[in-house]
Order: C-alpha cells, then sequence, then structure tokens
C-alpha cells in the first residue's frame, strides 16, 4: 500500500522527464528511455489497484527500447531517416500515456481523490497537444512561443497534480493504517 503513492510521485518525475530537454549539442543528457522505464518500474505497483495497467507493460517495453536505440545513435552522431518510425513510436506513446493516466484518474476516482477530474482533463490537454505537435503545421515566432508556453503549463500542472495525488494517497494510507492499529487495539 505504500508503494502506490511513490510510484505516482514517479511517474510526475518522468513527465518532467519527457518534456524538458536537457541537451549538450545532440546529446540528450537525461534521455527519454529513462522516464519509461521509470513508468515500467511502477506499473506491478498501480496493478495492485487497477489490473488492467499490465496491459502496458510490453507497450512501456518497445518505447524504451526505440528511445534507448534513437539515444545510442544520436550519442555516437549517427543519424537515420526514421520518419514512419518516429510516427509509430509517437503513436504508442500517445496511447500509453492516455491509458496511464486514464488509469491513474479511475484509481483516484475510487479512492474519493479530488484530483480524478483534473487528472483527466491534463489528460486530455495533453493528448491534444501531442497530437498537435506532430502535425506539419508551419508556426510563425509567436505561435511557436505560444505552443511551446502552453505545453509547460500543462506538463507543470499535471506534474503538480500527480504530485499532489501522490501526497494525498500517503494521507489515506496513513489514516488506513491509524484504523487498522485501533481495531487492533480494540
Amino acid at each position: 500500500m505504500n508503494e502506490y503513492p511513490k510510484a505516482v510521485s514517479r511517474i510526475a518525475v518522468s513527465y518532467l522527464i519527457l518534456f524538458f530537454s536537457f541537451k549538450l549539442g545532440t546529446f540528450e543528457c537525461i534521455p527519454h528511455w529513462i522516464a519509461y522505464w521509470m513508468i515500467y518500474n511502477t506499473l506491478e505497483t498501480i496493478a495492485v489497484y487497477e489490473k488492467s495497467v499490465m496491459l502496458l507493460r510490453s507497450l512501456t517495453v518497445l518505447l524504451i527500447g526505440y528511445e534507448l536505440i534513437s539515444w545510442l545513435l544520436s550519442a555516437f552522431g549517427v543519424m537515420i531517416d526514421q520518419s514512419f518510425l518516429t510516427i509509430f513510436f509517437l503513436a504508442l506513446s500517445l496511447y500509453l500515456h492516455y491509458q496511464l493516466l486514464t488509469n491513474l484518474a479511475d484509481i483516484a476516482q475510487r479512492h474519493q481523490c479530488s484530483q480524478a477530474k483534473r487528472i483527466r482533463q491534463l489528460r486530455d490537454a495533453r493528448t491534444l497537444f501531442s497530437t498537435i505537435s506532430v502535425l506539419p503545421i508551419s508556426w510563425n515566432m509567436t505561435g511557436m512561443i505560444i505552443f511551446i508556453a502552453i505545453g509547460l503549463i500543462i506538463s507543470i500542472w499535471l506534474m503538480r497534480t500527480l504530485y499532489t495525488y501522490s501526497y494525498d494517497e500517503k494521507l489515506l494510507v496513513r489514516k488506513q493504517a491509524q484504523i487498522a492499529r485501533a481495531m487492533e487495539s480494540s
């Protein structure tokens, strides 16, 4: 039970890694495969409350593999034309995040946490933002800055919501432990 709030916090950190790109030249200092690895490591814990999340394991492994290979190739300066592959894995990533956030929102709702609705709203906003970001739209500088700012707001709000949800889950675990101790002592 105590592991679930930690898992939600790790997912929030993974979104931080996925949104912000820390590069030295073309080398990604904190690669996206680490974020997917963090997500992968939370799935068993989340499955205690939502069994269907285990369906995301193989998808997460694919994304780890793709991001790891892309990262290694870029680290050695190897550039390959991967436009179809990129679109394919972006679609897989979009599905993973949509389903993962849906699962977290469902658990939050069952636990009567107020963040359930906000997680769903931010899931939808993130999905829309991610979809628009891959469309071949010719942005002017102002439009691009506004678009990036909106993405930043969505990401920070999602991370904050997940951290708040994690904190509420910690409180729920403590409350359940107090009730259990009170029942044992009576």
